[in-house]
């Protein structure tokens, strides 16, 4: 086959087996990331790729053997986590591939639900592959190859790394592109490597990482914040020359971030909305139900031109904009769902809805100290390389860190909320958040108990109503073992609502996993991502096109 050929010579004959020292996030996030208590089952990526037909299981076996099991470099795949080490063990690699037939899409569905945050044999490395076949093969009907890898192995763009380095993805024409090409990146955009604690890190890199990052902050380029935009800014590798001024004004910065960092885990929770439960259930939060919800694809153009039209935003701040309109209307179709059924009782029980709004307050206008808040943890990535001569054993690797950003629900007006929302990034990058909630995890981590780190990340995510992030995709259509892939989610089922964007295509590809018992109106949110999306649009001056349409 042409993908055994195309990454041939990255084959070797199985390593001798070793240990290799975690990350502070591989850890954590190997040991659950939560206490016991929260119950939360698994951290575990799914990848989840669409065919119309798929590869061939014994294919995809001899592939995955000979690729990532036997190649230097990718020990995690092979390996379990003891302790702070990875432990290489014996794999066959048949167990971890499953076939399934499904009926209908609806059933493919549920399939996936079924799986996503199903645990792992913690006896074999923490990975599997789940073959989703179609029964009916009639033009419009979709199979889907569901790629399960433990977050504690890599998070979504050392996944996606991984597969293009093996070769599996391709451009549609069978032409193996380096990444930066495939994804779209411009070619003097490349980063050096940051994570230290992964074990084989030097110093020098360290410090090139860190200016880089400055760099971009100054710059006023913020797709390095956030996984909206990965891996966009230009950066400067060499040394800056700055004076005494420059530095004592970095360090003042970056002190402000490590105490911003520390009050995200003790200070205020967010407000009361219908969808983060009560404050009660939040201090004690625990794992649920969990259901996926898929919103319709946006076009990437009609955003971008949305971002254009404004000017002094970007593509993050469009997006969160849009999240944030979207959560609105969700809590007002409640709130007039409330105010009809209190009507309906009649005037002489209408003090029902008058003692149900005084428990519970309009979110949207006040809170318990008089200001609303509503906060997503934004997945910001580290700098990396994407360069094709990257070492395999830094490939798979965890390069993010979680940030607190406040996302303006309280604001009717799109245009107005947009520019909010560009204010709070703004103020982001500029407080150095990044390296201080980084530096902050690598040093106190490891040397913390269990209990301790555990608790905290618990505190963190009770204070919070969602989690955002995305994964970068190709920017034209791919296929997957010469298969081709006419769409791509990935799920991420985490103790608090996670949102992922994946970009691919020219699309942008969201999925939602929340409680269901916390969000009746899961079927609508969809539409409302959309009719948001209009609106900002329209409140902008853009009055052609549509987010969906061509």
């Amino acid at each position: 086959m042409s993908a055994t050929a195309g990454a041939a010579t990255q084959c070797e004959a199985s390593p001798v087996p070793f240990q290799r020292q975690m990350s502070i996030v591989s850890w954590s996030l190997s040991k659950g990331f939560f206490p016991q208590e929260a119950n939360v089952p698994c951290t575990t990526i799914n990848v989840c790729l669409y065919m119309r037909s798929l590869p061939l299981k014994t294919d995809l076996e001899s592939l995955f053997d000979s690729h990532l099991l036997r190649t230097r470099g990718y020990e995690r795949m092979r390996s379990v986590p003891l302790g702070w080490r990875w432990r290489q063990v014996e794999v066959t690699v048949q167990d971890h591939f499953t076939e399934h037939t499904v009926q209908s899409a609806d059933d493919l569905h549920k399939a996936i639900e079924a799986l996503m945050d199903r645990p792992f044999d913690t006896s074999r490395p923490r990975w599997e592959v789940h073959l989703m076949a179609a029964a009916d093969s009639s033009e419009g009907s979709s199979s889907c190859l569901l790629i399960r890898i433990d977050h504690s192995i890599a998070d979504g763009l050392g996944i996606l790394m991984l597969l293009h380095r093996c070769g599996f993805i391709k451009a549609e024409n069978g032409q193996v592109l380096p990444l930066p090409d495939l994804i779209g990146i411009r070619r003097d955009t490349r980063a050096p490597s940051i994570d230290a604690a992964d074990g084989d890190a030097h110093e020098s890199e360290v410090t090139e990482a860190k200016e880089a990052t400055e760099a971009s902050e100054v710059s006023g380029d913020d797709s390095r914040w956030t996984k909206v935009e990965p891996l966009a800014p230009g950066l400067v590798t060499g040394r800056m020359k700055r004076t005494w001024v420059e530095w004592a004004m970095g360090v003042f910065q970056f002190s402000k971030a490590v105490v911003a960092a520390l009050g995200d885990s003790m200070g205020r929770f967010d407000s009361d909305f219908y969808f983060n439960g009560s404050l009660d259930r939040r201090k004690n939060l625990k794992y649920g139900r969990r259901k996926l919800v898929t919103f319709p694809p946006l076009r990437l153009s009609y955003l971008k031109a949305v971002k254009s039209a404004v000017g002094g935003v970007s593509l993050t701040d469009v997006l969160l904009t849009i999240l944030t309109g979207a959560l609105r209307r969700c809590v007002t179709e409640m709130q007039d769902s409330k105010a009809k059924i209190g009507t309906s009782l009649g005037g002489r029980l209408g003090w029902v809805v008058d003692r149900y709004g005084s428990l519970v307050g309009d979110p949207l206008t006040q809170s318990e100290d008089g200001t609303t808040l509503l906060r997503s943890l934004t997945a910001m990535v580290l700098p990396r390389s994407l360069d094709e001569d990257v070492p395999a054993d830094r490939v798979l690797r965890n390069g993010f860190v979680l940030v607190s950003t406040q996302l303006p629900i309280h604001i009717a007006d799109p245009k107005d909320r947009l520019r909010q929302m560009a204010q709070t990034t703004a103020r982001l990058k500029t407080r150095h958040q990044q390296m201080a909630t980084y530096t902050l995890m690598a040093t106190v981590g490891p040397v913390a108990p269990w209990w301790f780190t555990s608790k905290t990340c618990l505190d963190l995510f009770s204070r919070h109503s969602l989690v955002v992030s995305n994964v970068p995709g190709p920017k034209e259509l791919c296929t997957f073992c010469d298969k081709p892939v006419h769409d791509v989610q990935v799920v991420y089922p985490n103790l608090v609502p996670q949102l992922m964007f994946v970009s691919y295509a020219g699309r942008l590809r969201t999925n939602f996993v929340i409680d269901p018992d916390l969000w009746p109106q899961h079927h609508q949110l969809g539409s409302f991502i959309v009719a948001e999306a209009l609106e900002l649009a329209k409140s902008v001056g853009v009055t052609q096109g549509h987010p969906l349409e061509d």
